[in-house]
């Protein structure tokens, strides 16, 4: 069964200070199952990982990997 995937559960995935078991959970269910996004995912996701590489979460290399990944 199809479900949707919020950008901030995948973006959980991405932060080890912003894990939950609620996110861990829909990993495995991504996993099995189809996941959805919403048209606004793009924006969303790319405004994170910017916003993360000025604070210093991320370095070029590792927003290039996330970026990759969760496209």
């Amino acid at each position: 069964m199809a479900f949707v995937l919020d950008a901030s559960v995948a973006l959980a995935w991405c932060f080890p200070d912003e894990s939950s078991n609620h996110a861990v959970s829909i990993f495995h269910r991504f996993k099995e199952e189809t996941a959805i996004v919403p048209s606004i995912w793009p924006p969303e996701v790319a405004n994170a990982l910017v916003v993360a590489m000025r604070r210093g979460r991320l370095n070029e290399e590792q927003f290039s990997l996330v970026a990759r990944l969760l496209w």
